[in-house]
């Protein structure tokens, strides 16, 4: 933490006292900052929509604010096809993480990850969600699901942390809450609290604009739910629960969900070499991150096939590492992007676990590679248990220095990769993703193997890269 922000705390330790209640983090830390990466874009394409905390009560922010999302009906016979997005952004793990975020020290986030107060009445939209002519995803309906619990959407609970110099607050972590409260409301099904409208625009005199009025989600054709960063990881804990919700409550029996993973995707941590961290035990590191992270701080809703695969033989802590849940317990249909060249990811912390740029490089395209082939190698896959076949993944792996791309225009739409030698022609994520979501082929565009440049030993960005490769 740094020096700054370890003086306020221990100031703000006086204005507070010592065994007082803890407070809201809002109220006991005046320190709060907006965050150097803007937390959404202001526009008039997704409108905003507060969560009924009166229907649902624990549904709310780390400030005790009511989650919010911004939405955007479809068109047509898109109508009844959905986006859901779950922001990207990080999270925090304690009371010195959670008060540096809140303070925006030593993090580009801040005060605006953890509430809802900051929010526009309506933001723009880019990437997937932009309305542009070429876009095959235009006129389906959207939801943006606003990140602002940081425990990557999966956390149903609160507890009071302590930062340095004795501060102590109240922290809700509800992000599961949240996401529950988003599909009930969604599906115009009742909550704790009874049943909330549809969601919709009003006019002046309060009368819901017909045309701007959500679709029931029960009556979905086709859903994708994805995400980016950190919370694109932890979607191995919901993505086989929302999809079997969604398919139990479904009016037409006919639903297609799918997930969408954009960034994240990172080489398997459990096949790394840990001897150069200063706890180099993966096991011990996977066990605490367990009961302090999952199980303790935020009571995380776990996959429930990773729990009942290794709870029987004692090994449960393996679901706190999410790079394992997602190559050995997602049963729904998937498909990953990541970039061979992330930013985010290289070096740390794959720098201390014995991976360079280039290492990092040539095993995080051979680990997201495998991701086509998890019917074989995953733990519930059907050559592996006898289970359900699985759907191949389906895949865009760019090398462009490129952290998340889901909503870039460039990296969504000019970026392109060629589909393979049967194929020929270079693809952008746009192209693919919306083949593999209509059953179309091609459905993976990797680079091939990356090498380093022979002259500098680096690995260096594709030309395609560009705009206009």
């Amino acid at each position: 933490m740094g020096k700054k922000l370890s003086v306020i705390l221990l100031f703000l330790v006086g204005l507070v006292g010592g065994e007082a209640k803890a407070q809201s983090i809002n109220t006991v830390l005046s320190c709060g900052t907006l965050g150097e990466v803007a937390a959404v874009t202001p526009g008039s394409t997704l409108f905003r929509i507060f969560i009924d905390t009166g229907v649902f009560p624990a549904a709310v922010c780390n400030d005790g604010t009511p989650g919010v999302i911004f939405a955007k009906r479809g068109k047509g016979a898109d109508v009844h096809r959905w986006l859901i997005y779950l922001q990207g952004g990080g999270d925090c793990k304690d009371g010195d993480s959670c008060a540096a975020r809140w303070c925006s020290q030593g993090t580009k986030f801040g005060m605006d990850k953890m509430s809802s107060h900051f929010t526009p009445a309506s933001i723009g939209a880019n990437g997937i969600f932009n309305p542009r002519i070429d876009n095959k995803f235009r006129n389906w309906s959207k939801v943006f699901v606003y990140n602002c619990s940081s425990d990557a959407f999966g956390g149903t609970t609160g507890r009071t942390l302590t930062a340095t110099g004795g501060v102590t607050f109240d922290l809700p972590m509800r992000g599961g809450t949240i996401l529950n409260a988003v599909l009930t409301t969604l599906r115009r099904a009742p909550g704790p609290g009874g049943i909330v409208p549809p969601i919709a625009q009003y006019d002046e005199t309060g009368d819901m604009v017909p045309d701007k009025a959500m679709p029931d989600l029960d009556l979905a054709s086709q859903v994708l739910l994805f995400s980016s960063g950190s919370a694109a990881q932890a979607i191995g804990h919901y993505a086989d629960r929302v999809r079997d919700l969604l398919m139990a409550n479904d009016v037409d029996g006919d639903i297609d969900v799918k997930v969408l993973i954009d960034a994240g995707n990172t080489p398997k941590t459990e096949e790394l070499d840990w001897s150069r961290l200063p706890n180099p035990d993966y096991e011990a590191t996977m066990q605490a991150r367990w009961l302090e992270e999952y199980v303790f701080l935020r009571s995380t809703q776990v996959d429930s096939s990773c729990l009942a695969y290794h709870q029987p033989i004692g090994d449960e802590w393996r679901c706190a590492d999410p790079i394992h849940v997602l190559h050995n317990h997602i049963s729904t249909p998937l498909f990953a992007r990541e970039d061979v060249m992330d930013p985010n990811a290289q070096p740390w912390p794959f720098g201390r676990l014995g991976l360079e740029d280039v290492d990092f490089a040539i095993r995080a395209h051979h680990d997201i590679g495998e991701l086509a082939y998890l019917d074989h190698f995953s733990e519930e896959g059907s050559y592996m248990s006898g289970g359900v076949e699985l759907t191949p993944a389906g895949l865009f792996v760019p090398q462009c220095q490129d952290h998340t791309a889901i909503r870039n225009e460039e990296g969504f739409f000019d970026v392109r990769v060629r589909a393979g030698p049967k194929h020929g022609k270079k693809l952008s994520y746009h192209d693919v993703l919306h083949r593999w979501v209509s059953g179309n082929e091609p459905t993976r565009a990797l680079v091939p193997i990356p090498t380093p440049n022979p002259e500098t030993g680096m690995i260096e960005p594709m030309k395609a890269c560009s705009a206009n490769p």
